[in-house]
């Protein structure tokens, strides 16, 4: 039996062989890799992600705004007392007021 006999005869069956091992190994591949697609849409969230990050303040710009707070901080707590004898004076005429209204 020569090649070539031999060749034709299991032809169809060496064709199946290539098929089944194409077909395993394409399907191995997809499910081990990422399509394109995802991997292009992964990469601009990725890259949204570093827009976002990049315009959060530094450091320096996170400690002058706890200063900044810490300054307001303080002027508030020195016009607390002027805004407690502003409400005393305010409940002294709505008392004043309500009595008014009272004796008419």
């Amino acid at each position: 039996m020569a090649f070539t006999d031999w060749l034709l005869k299991y032809y169809p069956l060496i064709v199946l062989g290539w098929t089944i091992l194409f077909t395993v190994l394409a399907f191995v591949l997809h499910r081990t890799y990422a399509k394109r697609d995802d991997h292009i849409s992964l990469k601009n969230e990725v890259n949204k992600m570093k827009v976002v990050i990049d315009e959060l303040p530094n450091a320096k710009e996170i400690h002058a705004l706890e200063i900044e707070i810490e300054r307001l901080r303080g002027d508030i707590k020195a016009i607390e007392p002027s805004l407690l004898s502003v409400k005393h004076l305010s409940d002294i005429l709505l008392e004043n007021e309500l009595l008014g209204k009272k004796d008419k």
